[in-house]
Parts: structure tokens; C-alpha cells; sequence
């Protein structure tokens, strides 16, 4: 998935040994909802996730990421996007991607986990949507032990707060 995404630069840990893909999404598509946070502060990486669980999202993927980043890429150079769900460690740090711009070049990055993020890093999420029906519903679904298929239509764009949503599918087939 990083050649998909045409990138200047990549890191060059990023593989598929420190980012595999899931045995149960290997070689399948399936339609994902996304939303690019900004909380307009410093955050750390925590309480990022638990701001993005409020709202009915998870942190995105590294493979999640990708496809963002090869579906916008022009976005990265407004401003860069991490991806909180999938984190490696080396003997000392843990590291989860980032789509970025330096010196007019687009990169996929990896940042350090531990510390904080300053006020310009957005963050992707995508829809959990068991929650965000309990949400909407009022625990209607407690007892359903499936997520439901998304239920929005894919590839249309539109705004929730003024933060840009999506829908897409994420393909592992290369």
C-alpha cells in the first residue's frame, strides 16, 4: 500500500513485518467511513483516542492510513495526519504513522507515540458503528454482537463540525 500512495518519501520501517495486515482483512475490501480530527491544542496520544471513542470513532490503521492518504493526497500538505490504531515498537520508542509534507514533498512518516502532538496535527478516525447507533438510538443495539455493514454511502465527502469526513473502501489486494 505505500507504492499505491505515490509518496515522495516513505520510512523506510515501515513494512508490512512492523504493520502487518490482519489475518482477517488479508486480501479483502470493505467500505470504511473516516473523519480527520483537530482538537485546535496540544494533545497526547491518549487523550486523542479517548476524544475520538466520544464521538463514535477509533484511531485509523496504518493500512487505513494508507488508502486515506492514496484516496487525498493533496490533503498532507495542509496539515499532517496520524494514525493512532497501529503502533510498533523498537527496542526503545513506539512509532505510528503520519502522511506529512517537508519541503514541498509528500511523506508517510513515523512519530513517536509518547510525548504530545502540537496544535497543527490532525488525526483520522474511522466510524464505529455499533457505538455510534447505540448513540444515535439509545443502546437500541446492546445486545447485537456484530457490527452492521456501513450504512452511508462511499465516496461521498461531507462535514461533520467542520472537520472533513469520508467513506471509503480499503482494499488489501495489491
Amino acid at each position: 500500500m505505500v507504492k499505491a500512495g505515490k509518496y515522495d518519501w516513505s520510512n523506510g520501517d515501515i513494512t508490512p513485518d512492523h504493520y502487518p495486515i490482519p489475518p482477517d482483512k488479508a486480501g479483502k475490501s470493505e467500505a470504511i467511513s473516516t473523519r480527520v480530527f483537530h482538537f485546535n491544542r496540544s494533545i497526547f496520544s491518549p487523550d486523542a483516542v479517548k476524544e475520538m471513542e466520544k464521538e463514535g470513532y477509533r484511531p485509523a490503521t496504518a493500512h487505513e492510513i494508507m488508502a486515506f492518504g492514496e484516496k487525498n493526497p493533496e490533503l498532507q500538505r495542509q496539515f499532517p495526519i496520524v494514525a493512532l490504531g497501529s503502533v510498533w515498537r523498537n527496542d526503545i520508542n513506539r512509532y505510528v504513522l503520519v502522511l506529512n509534507e517537508n519541503d514541498s514533498k509528500r511523506k508517510l512518516n513515523l512519530n513517536n507515540w509518547d510525548g504530545d502532538w502540537n496544535d497543527n496535527y490532525r488525526f483520522l478516525g474511522v466510524r464505529q458503528w455499533l457505538i455510534f447507533l447505540r448513540q444515535i438510538l439509545g443502546g437500541v443495539f446492546q445486545n447485537c454482537f456484530r457490527q452492521p455493514p456501513n450504512i452511508l454511502p462511499h465516496g461521498n465527502s461531507f462535514k461533520i463540525r467542520g472537520e472533513l469526513s469520508n467513506n471509503y473502501w480499503l482494499s488489501n489486494n495489491n
